[in-house]
């Protein structure tokens, strides 16, 4: 099954450590491995091209934290109707006004205080401050139609879906990375109370139907995601490949956040009578705004946070980033191995040299000898 460690070395070289952790570096049997070589791949430290390391980026989180920060403000003084004429915070205000202002204050402290100002507040307070209030946002505003009666409220998909994200995030960056490997599996977890509910939205009109049935289909993905949990080589052989899959599976939960405010708002539009057109573009930018100002600002910020508590874990007070030879992203990149994309250079499947097993010295099989086995709309 791939779980011992390889026996042989090849000549002249030491025998590598066996990394438990490691994905499969070899053609691995059964049709996901088939699968995940006709995909594109995502280069080591990336996420198809976008490069990890721009969550790292002070300068872009600075802007971005000014710019949201008076967009939530300047949000609370827009209607999200005019007949009649109702403000987001009408019936929540906290919800729609204490909060937003809260969080945009916090944001231009942090970007775009003065520097007599920024020199009184602890260094650690600036840093963990937008993480603090995205992610408080987060639970508090929700992810996705906040809509009463929706699964979109639902507290544990707030925190199942941001927590997942972080976590398949912080895999891609650094696959050996265990930690990152158990916040998937606590994010899937959370995932499978709105799972549920979910089921509820299959009495509505034909749209809301497909919108059910898509999100069923993303939340099907992310619970599955518990099986990054297990190290690769621990796997049956023919899930030993579900490595592979790992930018996809980002990918796709990433893109939903913003498309089930689409969908939904389509929905409303064929299904529901008199709504107006400039109240939907209010609503949908209001969402746009909160998902951004919130779960974006939580990306941009949790990774510097994750650093701070493995730092202090670890022990390593003094340490301003990620542990020597790893962290975020590691040096030498991720999944797939360094030299080449999925499958590994070398040849196809077969292996060059023929045969199965591949051809090598005494003690081959299977494993190789080398390988280690391988909120829309606010609520008024």
């Amino acid at each position: 099954m791939g779980g011992a460690p390889p026996m042989n070395a090849p000549a002249g070289m030491a025998p590598q450590p066996y990394d438990p952790w490691a994905p499969p570096q070899q053609n691995l049997p059964g049709g996901m491995d088939d699968f995940a070589r006709r995909l594109p791949q995502s280069k080591p430290g990336t996420l198809f091209g976008v490069p990890l390391a721009t969550l790292r980026d002070v300068g872009l989180q600075r802007k971005a934290l000014f710019i949201l920060g008076i967009a939530l403000i300047a949000a609370i003084f827009v209607p999200v109707s005019f007949d009649p004429f109702l403000f987001a915070f009408k019936g929540n205000v906290f919800k729609g006004l204490v909060w937003p202002a809260i969080a945009g204050a916090a944001y231009l402290l942090v970007a775009a205080a003065p520097p007599n100002i920024r020199n009184q507040v602890p260094p650690i307070v600036l840093e963990w401050l937008p993480f603090g209030v995205s992610y408080s946002g987060v639970l508090i505003v929700g992810l996705g139609p906040a809509v009463p009666g929706m699964p979109g409220v639902n507290i544990m998909y707030a925190i199942g879906m941001a927590t997942l994200i972080f976590g398949l995030l912080a895999r891609l960056a650094n696959p050996t990375d265990q930690i990152a490997r158990i916040i998937i599996a606590v994010g899937a977890g959370c995932l499978l109370i709105p799972f549920i509910d979910i089921f509820e939205m299959f009495d509505g009109p034909g749209l809301f139907k497909v919108y059910a049935i898509l999100w069923i289909l993303v939340m099907v993905v992310g619970m599955a995601s518990i099986l990054y949990v297990v190290p690769p080589s621990k796997l049956p052989p023919a899930l030993q490949a579900v490595d592979a899959f790992a930018p996809h599976v980002t990918a796709v939960m990433l893109l939903w956040l913003p498309l089930q405010i689409v969908v939904f708002t389509v929905a409303v539009i064929v299904h529901m009578d008199g709504v107006k057109v400039i109240e939907l573009v209010l609503m949908l930018a209001r969402s746009v705004l909160t998902l951004l100002g919130f779960f974006g600002v939580l990306m941009l910020t949790a990774p510097a946070a994750y650093d701070s508590i493995m730092n202090m874990v670890k022990g390593n007070k003094g340490a301003g980033g990620p542990p020597q030879g790893g962290g975020y992203p590691p040096q030498g990149g991720g999944y797939p191995p360094q030299g080449g994309g999925y499958p590994p250079q070398g040849g196809g499947y077969p292996p060059q040299g023929g045969g199965y097993p591949p051809q090598g010295p005494p003690g081959g099989g299977y494993p190789p000898p080398q390988g280690g086995g391988g909120g829309w709309p606010p609520q008024q």
